[in-house]
């Protein structure tokens, strides 16, 4: 047994002093444990007391911030072993493997994998849940798919996860492994996808449902896909929720991922139009007027492009390079607005905000607007207040 430490005995005296709120102490790892530990005053906070108190005086290696919340979760859990019959520590002086034999002993009926006993180290509050129900003896069958466990595990995944020999993996580097060998993935695919940060934490059902389609989808096209694009692909896969990869084949959801990947506002509006990032208003009013032209009747309207998929398809159809304002506009210095007549797309009108000048009016192709279109943009602009530049229609 090691010698205890000064921090360690300013610890003891802590929780041995009558009267005095251990809870409320100054003392660093507590404090930082503080609010779990008021939560669970009554019952876990008490063990976790009398725990660390007897860990001091056979095992202080283990009284740390590094085992902090692996002790208090060992308090959550029914003891199956009474703590004083625990001697592991007179035989091993390493802090980790104490904390491990002293989870089995006070929890464990049976034999755990090792990512469980690390998983209470490590884990979120949903992992400690999932995980406290299955060291009491609840099948990993029935809670795959269910609230504590959100992700459905064929018998098959079940028995590589409960077979797992990783440590250093934890419990959701495990689960993902058991996932992706369940889908058929080879070894250089497998550890793409643990390390991607879409797969280190657990999420909801919706989307863990649509993590297991995309390993699916990578495991069935992994030969195909280049070994540099597997993480753009798996990447696209998860964020655009509503990108219908299931009925698409590699070549195309590759070149819709590097689409992504360079150009960003022509790439979200394409693979989906309708979820592109919208801009702040300029304030500024449209308007929506008639006249006779020809002896016809003419409506003419003034609309603000508002959305990045709005100015996409504004350069798609009048030809010209619109789009690329996407910048200027998402900073509010620039306003894009269009003008059209009887519905139809007659000219682009581009607005400096703080000076409340057009400054630019192109047609199709970046022609020049012709007279009655001009006459409309100047009806528009003296009742909005804009000035219009001189060099604006050349």
């Amino acid at each position: 047994m090691s010698a205890i430490t000064s921090e360690q005995d300013e610890l003891r005296r802590i929780l041995t002093r009558p009267g005095v709120p251990w809870v409320r102490s100054g003392h660093p790892w507590l404090r930082i444990m503080r609010e779990d530990l008021k939560a669970t005053w009554d019952g876990p906070g008490q063990r976790f007391k009398r725990l660390l108190l007897s860990l001091l005086g056979v095992a202080p290696e283990v009284v740390t911030a590094e085992f902090g919340d692996g002790l208090l979760a060992l308090c959550h859990l029914q003891w199956v072993r009474p703590l004083g019959e625990w001697a592991f520590w007179a035989i091993e002086d390493d802090p980790h493997q104490q904390f491990c034999h002293l989870a089995e002993h006070l929890a464990m009926r049976w034999p755990m994998p090792g990512w469980v006993i690390d998983g209470l180290l490590n884990g979120s509050r949903r992992d400690l849940r999932f995980l406290r129900a299955l060291i009491e003896g609840h099948s990993l069958r029935r809670l795959a798919g269910g609230p504590l466990l959100p992700v459905r595990l064929s018998r098959q995944a079940c028995h590589r996860l409960l077979a797992a020999p990783s440590r250093t993996l934890g419990f959701v580097g495990n689960l993902r492994t058991a996932q992706l060998e369940d889908a058929g993935a080879k070894q250089h695919l497998a550890a793409a996808l643990i390390a991607h940060r879409r797969s280190m934490r657990l999420r909801s059902r919706r989307r863990e449902e649509r993590l297991a389609q995309a390993y699916g989808w990578m495991s069935r096209h992994q030969d195909v896909i280049p070994r540099a694009d597997v993480g753009l692909v798996f990447e696209m896969l998860i964020s655009l929720r509503t990108y219908p990869f299931a009925r698409r084949g590699p070549a195309r959801v590759l070149d819709d991922a590097r689409t992504l990947r360079d150009e960003p506002v022509e790439g979200l509006a394409r693979l989906l139009p309708g979820a592109s990032a919208a801009y702040r208003s300029s304030g500024l009013p449209g308007g929506t007027w008639a006249e006779m032209l020809n002896g016809n009747i003419h409506v003419w309207s003034v609309n603000e492009l508002l959305s990045s998929s709005k100015l996409y398809w504004e350069g798609i159809k009048m030809r010209h390079c619109v789009r690329s304002y996407h910048a200027a506009v998402a900073e509010g210095s620039t306003s894009i607005w269009s003008l059209r007549r009887n519905g139809r797309r007659a000219l682009t009108i581009e607005v400096r905000n703080p000076r409340e000048r057009i400054v630019q009016v192109r047609g199709r192709t970046n022609r020049a607007p012709h007279a009655h279109e001009l006459r409309a943009l100047q009806r528009w602009a003296g009742e909005a207040g804009l000035e219009l530049s001189d060099t604006a229609v050349l």
